[in-house]
């Protein structure tokens, strides 16, 4: 048994922390950096590429009843997964199914495969240009994820093939957040029988259409919030019935208790990159709108909501060319 495959046989943690650190969020792309967190049982729709700098984090997926070290994970969309990242400080990537991001690497992981352990020697060496960058006070969060996808890539990956009825359905949807249809209506928006869409849907999506919504709810909060809103303003502009409903589901969602990244105790200070690019992938249509808010209250000096940490900001012309602590 090699060091990486190491397991850790404990108890489940007893006590929850808050995280702490940054949260960086660009046209294209998400990610933390930090720790101090325990993540309760959960299954998030995005799949996360997650790296300990120093210290291994602990966790396990897919329902694994065992507890192991981990220096680098690639997780599957909708994996089963508990971590602990008390005593670690870690870089995560959250990477959209639907992006091109996720094209080039989810050959690795899958239903059957909740998770991919990222090789030691490969961990460590992209562990290092993250502690140099961070030690610098420059971490150039952009170049870095291109950095991770390109040393995991191994280029075996083969185009994502959805149904275009099912393309029709996410379409409908991202369109019309908050208000979405109800399930009847949209089978009939895109020709198919709520039974069938429903299939079609949980197969290519790996997750049902009312887990889908709640990640578009969830998706359009963040951007509430990066606009100074109060953490109840945002659920009810994303659609929830109430701070609790959006609670419930960011726990069932990251495995944390939304005031680990947003509220008057929060640790988690949030750094926003303002491009000149139009934001792309598979939410650009109405991410542009969004991202033209955020830089217009960015910009114009317009105070923090007192429920969110600090938050920085800069602009930049070329992809890449951004860097921040």
């Amino acid at each position: 048994m090699t060091p990486a495959e190491r397991v850790v046989r404990t108890r489940r943690p007893s006590q929850e922390s808050l995280a702490s650190g940054t949260f960086h969020l660009w046209n294209d792309g998400a990610a933390f950096v930090g720790g101090g967190y325990y993540a309760a049982p959960h299954e998030r729709f995005p799949a996360t590429l997650c790296l300990a700098i120093g210290r291994a984090f602990r966790a396990r997926f897919g329902g694994d009843a065992r507890w192991s070290e981990w220096r680098g994970a690639l997780v599957a969309p909708n994996a089963p997964q508990e971590a602990d990242m008390r005593g670690s400080r870690v870089v995560i990537l959250i990477i959209d199914p639907e992006s091109e991001a996720y094209g080039r690497i989810a050959h690795l992981v899958g239903p059957r495969r909740p998770v991919h352990r990222i090789p030691d020697e490969v961990a460590e060496r992209l562990a290092a240009v993250a502690g140099d960058m961070l030690a610098r006070g420059h971490f150039d969060v952009v170049r870095f994820w291109e950095s991770c996808l390109t040393a995991v890539d191994s280029g075996d990956g083969a185009a994502r093939q959805v149904d275009p009825r099912v393309e029709r359905a996410l379409a409908i949807l991202k369109g019309s957040v908050p208000d979405m249809p109800l399930l009847p209506d949209l089978a009939s928006m895109v020709g198919l029988s709520e039974s069938r869409l429903t299939c079609l849907f949980n197969a290519a999506m790996g997750l049902s259409l009312r887990r889908y919504v709640q990640w578009l709810r969830l998706r359009h909060v963040v951007f509430c919030m990066a606009i100074g809103n109060s953490i109840t303003t945002a659920a009810h502009e994303a659609g929830f019935a109430d701070l609790a409903h959006l609670s419930r589901t960011f726990r069932g969602m990251f495995g944390v208790p939304i005031s680990s990244f947003f509220g008057s105790t929060t640790r988690v200070n949030w750094l926003i990159q303002l491009s000149t690019e139009p934001p792309f992938g598979p939410h650009a249509v109405q991410d542009r709108e969004r991202w033209e808010l955020v830089a217009r209250t960015l910009g114009s000096g317009a105070e923090v909501a007192s429920s969110v940490a600090p938050r920085r900001h800069r602009r930049g012309g070329q992809r890449g060319g951004f860097a921040g602590a």
